[in-house]
C-alpha cells in the first residue's frame, strides 16, 4: 500500500471552490476562445484542461494571502490525518509467523 501523497494546493482549491469561484471565469475564458478560433476558422481544441489550469491559476493568484493560507491549512491537516490513518493501519498488523517459547 503506498503512502498518502500530499495533494497540491491550486488541486484542493479548485475541488473546493470550483462552483462558486472558478466556474464562471473559466465558462467566460473557454467562449472567448472558442469564439476567436471560430473567428480564424480553427477547429476547437479536444481537451480543455491547459485552459482550466490555467484559470485555476489566475484565480489563485487572485485570492488574498489569508484565503491561500486557510486553504494551505486544510490540505496540511487533511494529509496529516491521512498519514496517521495510513500509519496506525500498519501498527494494527499482527506479526506474521508464530511465537514460541524456547
Amino acid at each position: 500500500v503506498p503512502k498518502p501523497r500530499k495533494p497540491r494546493v491550486l488541486h484542493a482549491y479548485s475541488k473546493r471552490h470550483w462552483k462558486a469561484r472558478i466556474l464562471p471565469h473559466y465558462q467566460a475564458a473557454l467562449e472567448r476562445r472558442n469564439a476567436a478560433l471560430s473567428a480564424e476558422n480553427k477547429p476547437l481544441p479536444t481537451s480543455n484542461i491547459h485552459l482550466k489550469q490555467k484559470i485555476i491559476q489566475e484565480r489563485w493568484n487572485l485570492e488574498t494571502p489569508e484565503f491561500q493560507a486557510e486553504v494551505q491549512k486544510e490540505v496540511d491537516v487533511r494529509y496529516e490525518q491521512a498519514i496517521e490513518s495510513y500509519n496506525q493501519a500498519f501498527t494494527d498488523i499482527p506479526k506474521a509467523g508464530k511465537e514460541y517459547d524456547w
